[in-house]
C-alpha cells in the first residue's frame, strides 16, 4: 500500500427485476423500479426523524446505507474525514411535485423543494449517519456521472481524506423523460439491449440506486474482508462537438483510454468495461476505438443488458458488479450478443463466461453533452 491509495471497498444497489414499461409511460420498454413496494415494510435499523417525510426512493437509499453497514467504519468519529459525493437524477419525484404544484401550491412545504436537490441527498447520508461535519458535493454529468464520482474520489482520498460514499439515484420513470429518449430514436424497439451486434437496434434505460464506498489506507487497514480493487487512474474529457451524437474518430474515448495505460505494458492483463449502449453509433465509434488501441489482445465486456442503461448510475454499479465477478476469478460475458457486427471492429468480445487471469480494468463512461470519462482499477485477488 502506498501514501495515498483510494481502495473501492464495496457496494449496494437496486436493480429493475425485467424492462417491461408500465402503461403511463411512451415506451414498450423500461427498467421501471417500484419503490414504494421495496420499503413497504422496511423499518431503518436507528431512528431517523426525517424518515416518514422522504419519497420513497430516498428511503430506498436509507435501506442501502444499512445494508452496507457502513457504520462499521465510523471509527474515531471525532478525526475521521468524511466525503459524500452524489450524483441525483429523481425526476420522477420532481414531476409528481409539479402536478402537485399546479393543485395545490399551499401544500407545497420547504421540505418538499429541498427534497429533489443535490443538497437534500448529501444532508440524508450525512444526518442519517450522524456524521456531523463533511465534505459534500454533487454533480450531473448524466451518464458519466457514476464513473467521476469514483474518480473523485481517488482526489479526495488523495487529499487525506479517510472515507468517500458515493451515491447515485436514477429515477426517470416520467413522460417526459422517456418521450424525449423515444423521440431521439435511441430506445431499443425489440426489448432487448445487443452490444456490438449486427442487429441491435437501441438501449433501454432504467431505474437504479447505487451506493458505493472508497477508503484510504487508515480505514483499509480494519476492513474486515479485501477490498474489490484499487483505484488508480481516472480521466475525463469534455467536447462540443455535438449535444447527442459522438465524433465518429472516437477521438474524445481514444484520449482517455491512452492517458491511463501509459505504464502499463501488457494489453493482456487488463479487461475492459465498455459504455456499449447498444445504439448503432456508440458501438461502432468503441469498437473502432478498442482495434485501434488493443487489436484482439484485451477482452471487452459490456453489462447494459444486464441492468439496463442507469444513466446516472451506469458507470458505478456496472463497475462494482464486474469487480465482484472478477473476484471469483471468471469474467462476465455480454448477454444477447450473437452475431457481432463487423464495422465495430475486430476485438476480443467476451460473449461466454471464461477466467479472469488479468490485473487491472478499464471502465468507460460516456455522456449526452459530450462527456467521456475512463478509470482504471487495480483488481485486488
Amino acid at each position: 500500500m502506498f501514501a495515498m491509495d483510494a481502495f473501492l471497498v464495496g457496494g449496494k444497489y437496486i436493480k429493475a427485476n425485467d424492462f417491461n414499461a408500465p402503461s403511463f409511460l411512451p415506451v414498450d420498454f423500461y427498467g421501471y423500479i417500484n419503490w414504494k413496494e421495496i420499503v413497504k415494510d422496511y423499518k431503518p435499523l436507528k431512528p431517523y426523524k426525517h424518515y416518514n417525510k422522504l419519497p420513497e426512493v430516498l428511503k430506498c437509499t436509507i435501506k442501502l446505507i444499512d445494508e452496507l453497514k457502513i457504520e462499521e467504519l465510523m471509527v474515531d468519529r471525532e478525526n475521521l474525514k468524511v466525503a459524500i459525493i452524489v450524483a441525483g437524477k429523481i425526476d420522477r419525484e420532481r414531476d409528481l411535485l409539479t402536478i402537485q404544484t399546479f393543485d395545490h401550491p399551499e401544500k407545497i412545504s420547504p421540505m418538499d423543494g429541498f427534497i429533489i436537490t443535490h443538497n437534500l441527498i448529501n444532508f440524508l447520508v450525512a444526518s442519517y449517519l450522524g456524521i456531523k461535519y463533511y465534505y459534500g458535493l454533487g454533480i450531473d454529468h448524466v451518464c458519466t456521472s457514476g464513473l467521476d464520482l469514483l474518480g473523485i474520489s481517488r482526489r479526495i482520498i488523495e487529499e487525506g481524506f479517510d472515507l468517500v460514499i458515493i451515491l447515485t439515484i436514477n429515477s426517470l420513470a416520467t413522460p417526459i423523460r422517456t418521450g424525449y429518449h423515444k423521440n431521439l430514436q435511441v430506445v431499443s424497439k425489440s426489448g432487448t439491449i445487443k452490444p456490438f451486434d449486427i442487429n441491435r437496434d437501441g438501449t433501454i434505460f432504467a431505474d437504479n440506486i447505487t451506493i458505493a464506498l472508497v477508503v484510504g489506507n487508515r480505514l483499509a487497514k480494519i476492513l474486515k474482508k479485501d477490498p474489490l480493487a484499487r483505484i488508480i487512474g481516472y480521466k475525463s474529457i469534455s467536447s462540443s462537438y455535438h449535444m447527442f451524437a459522438m465524433d465518429e474518430s472516437g477521438y474524445e474515448i481514444e484520449n482517455v483510454i491512452k492517458d491511463l495505460i501509459v505504464n502499463i505494458d501488457k494489453a493482456e492483463e487488463i479487461v475492459i468495461k465498455a459504455h456499449a449502449t447498444g445504439t448503432k453509433m456508440n458501438d461502432y465509434v468503441e469498437g473502432r476505438v478498442y482495434e485501434r488501441i488493443f487489436g484482439k489482445k484485451t477482452p471487452i465486456t459490456a453489462l447494459k443488458p444486464e441492468f439496463g442503461h442507469t444513466l446516472t448510475s451506469s458507470g458505478l454499479v456496472e463497475t462494482i458488479y464486474l469487480l465482484e465477478v472478477l473476484k471469483s476469478g471468471k469474467i462476465p460475458p455480454i448477454k444477447n450478443t450473437d452475431t457481432i457486427d463487423p464495422n465495430c471492429g475486430n476485438i476480443d468480445l467476451v460473449l461466454e463466461e471464461r477466467e479472469f487471469n488479468g490485473k487491472y480494468v478499464i471502465s468507460l463512461s460516456s455522456a449526452f453533452g459530450g462527456f467521456y470519462s475512463a478509470l482504471l482499477l487495480e483488481v485486488i485477488k
